[in-house]
């Protein structure tokens, strides 16, 4: 049943009814057989109508705004499992924001716990002239009300779900800070609680209207490689079902699932691979139905189903993973393994059950513990230091939360700490003792020595290495992943930048709606997270000095500053001009190995192009050579025309950007 069209009026008995009939329509049968539930139902959605009565969305049709909370409510139960209570405070999400409603109406009408949801959805506005970041404060109260009601949070998501598959009509400084949100909280918090489907839309949608040459570029590819791959994956789950079938297997079924494409692109950045070397794009997933709710019966039935396979096809020995007995934090469970084909390449496996898998689609609403997943999150971001807690430090505590992975490192005697998965030297140094952190120039791991940002891995033994006049660098404050040394490095930045005196703009307020143009006369700072050159896709942020940084639209630091105070942050538009400063950049060049390949790499770079260059360092091995060049650049197009001449090279390769 389709939704009805609106003709413009709200008192149009008609509409009203079909409208409602759609929504009754599409929700599950259970709650539609009952009577009692339905009676609450239709109540909450003719509050709704009649608060949001004459409201309309924005975007090119503007519907009617109520079209919002019943698409959030349908969300919540067909593609979260969510019930009744949640239903009704999504019909109700935006009544108390957006009209004359309060909170004790609709605790009045429809009891304590709708009400709290509600309060907990609801956006704090700030009065005039009162401090704070409406940004911040609406997430810190829903986390708040989360230790009431964990519901709210997947209410939240919902919310956002809906904006975002409707977001093709809204404005580019709305799609900003909406994708920045999502990226680097509503997402984490979606795969945090098990929601893959979810957490793939909001990551996709996102995607779609923040990077959409680069979403362009990688949807091709996929779409272009649809029906070989399809081929391949028909082909390969016909054989795996031939061997299940001769293997006596019964109560299965097959699917074959495919990456996200956010998810893809973010695997070839990790491994910087290009889109024909990604092997499990796809996935065969196999899915048992299996009554037992005995996990030990689980896996070994899922081991059954391993072993048949394996008998009759190789397999990548490293790469299998057991997640039925050690799920992964967001839940999902399964036994997953790369097999080997006749022509030799990989293709992944998954096995797993109905109900693990309907977890995996659904998250934890079917049943798994959310508070052990969201208590410590919530308790990050809500402790008694909330007042001495900066909105940047805020959300840099609620990121840091979603790293659910530890690992056990050791100090030279022995003493054990626990760090997030990722954590660096640094990070280590900063747990030990801050003078420890301030002062670390490095460290030996089995005797060898490692930079400060090194990643470490679980049980190693770190003995970290200082100089009394060491001084930080300034790209370590993006680099570090636990609250304690991030917060240390950005107030130790803070403190001792002068970049109050060389770059405050007074006479300059930057806003979300209008974008920043930017010529060699305009003040500002490129931080080392990114090095943005002009003419790169970039946003602009004005902190409370006045002071403009600048950095990349794919930056993750843009993405956090948009994300905590997006009404300061805007896109730029750079002015064409010659008289840019320069910036270091590096480049690295890879090929087969020639008489006088150097000469010609130098030539394009000094004479051709005018350009000096601060190192080069290139080494060869069997014939190969890899070099990496650091040279100093006016703008993005600048650097482009070298590469782009460096790549029609003789024997050269591949050219690349180095951050």
């Amino acid at each position: 049943m389709e939704r009805p069209k609106f003709n413009g009026d709200f008192e149009d008995i008609n509409y009203r009814d079909n409208l409602y009939e759609y929504f009754l329509n599409k929700l599950p049968e259970i709650i539609k057989n009952d009577l009692g539930k339905i009676d609450l139902i239709k109540s909450a959605f003719n509050f709704a109508y009649d608060a949001h009565k004459n409201q309309r969305r924005k975007g090119g049709e503007k519907e009617p705004y109520i079209v919002h909370p019943i698409e959030v409510a349908l969300i919540c139960t067909n593609e979260m499992a969510l019930g009744i209570t949640s239903i009704i405070a999504s019909l109700l999400h935006d009544v108390v924001e957006d009209t004359v409603i309060n909170i004790e109406e609709i605790q009045e009408h429809f009891g304590k716990k709708v009400s709290v949801l509600v309060a907990g959805v609801t956006k704090i506005t700030l009065k005039k002239n009162e401090n704070g970041n409406n940004q911040v404060n609406s997430l810190v109260n829903m986390l708040k009300t989360f230790q009431k009601d964990f519901r709210v949070i997947f209410i939240k998501i919902a919310d956002r779900l809906h904006n975002m598959r409707t977001m093709e009509d809204m404005p580019d400084n709305m799609r900003l800070l909406k994708t920045s949100e999502n990226l680097y909280i509503y997402a984490p918090m979606a795969h945090l609680a098990g929601m893959y489907k979810i957490r793939n839309q909001l990551q996709d949608l996102s995607f779609i209207y923040r990077y959409p040459d680069t979403y362009e570029s990688i949807k091709k590819s996929v779409d272009d490689s649809f029906q070989i791959r399809e081929s391949k994956f028909t082909k390969y789950k016909d054989i795996i079902n031939d061997i299940l079938i001769n293997n006596s297997h019964a109560k299965y079924r097959m699917e074959i699932t495919q990456k996200s494409l956010f998810s893809l692109w973010q695997k070839m950045l990790k491994y910087n691979v290009n889109f024909e070397e990604i092997h499990n794009l796809n996935s065969i997933r196999i899915i048992i139905d299996i009554d037992s709710k005995d996990e030990e019966e689980i896996r070994n039935k899922c081991f059954s189903f391993w072993i048949s396979i394996t008998s009759k096809i190789n397999y990548n020995i490293s790469s299998f993973r057991d997640w039925i007995i050690s799920p992964k934090d967001n839940g999902f469970s399964a036994l997953v393994f790369d097999a080997i084909a006749e022509t030799g390449e990989l293709f992944e496996i998954q096995i797993t059950t109905e109900i693990k898998n309907q977890i995996a689609e659904k998250g934890f609403a079917n049943g798994l513990r959310y508070n052990e997943v969201f208590d410590k999150l919530s308790q990050d971001i809500t402790n008694n230091n909330d007042a001495e807690l900066s909105p940047f430090d805020i959300i840099s505590r609620l990121h840091t939360s979603f790293i659910t992975s530890s690992i056990k490192v050791y100090t030279p005697k022995n003493k054990e700490f626990i760090l997030p998965k990722g954590a660096t030297v640094l990070d280590f140094a900063f747990q030990v003792h801050t003078n420890l952190g301030s002062k670390c120039i490095g460290a030996k791991i089995s005797g060898k020595p490692v930079t400060p940002m090194h990643k470490l891995s679980d049980k190693d033994k770190v003995e970290v290495l200082t100089l009394p006049n060491a001084e930080p660098e300034e790209k370590w404050q993006y680099m570090v992943v636990t609250n304690k040394a991030r917060e240390w490095l950005v107030k130790y930045f803070r403190k001792n930048s002068n970049y109050e005196e060389l770059y405050k703009n007074d006479d300059i307020e930057i806003k979300n709606k209008e974008p920043l143009v930017v010529d060699e006369k305009l003040r500002y700072i490129r931080p080392k997270c990114c090095n943005a050159l002009p003419g790169q896709d970039c946003i602009a942020y004005q902190d409370e000095k006045k002071i403009i940084q600048i950095h990349k639209r794919d930056c993750f630091q843009a993405s956090y500053l948009t994300s905590v105070d997006g009404k300061h942050t805007t896109k730029v538009i750079w002015k064409p001009t010659q008289d840019y400063a320069t910036m270091l950049k590096g480049i690295q060049i890879t090929g087969t190995d020639r008489k006088g390949i150097i000469r010609d790499i130098v030539n394009i770079i000094t004479d051709e192009h005018n350009v000096n260059m601060q190192s080069m360092n290139i080494s060869t091995s069997n014939g190969e050579f890899v070099g990496k060049i650091y040279l100093y650049v006016y703008d993005n197009s600048f650097l482009n025309n070298i590469t782009n001449k460096l790549v029609k090279v003789s024997n050269v390769t591949s050219v690349f950007n180095l951050e």
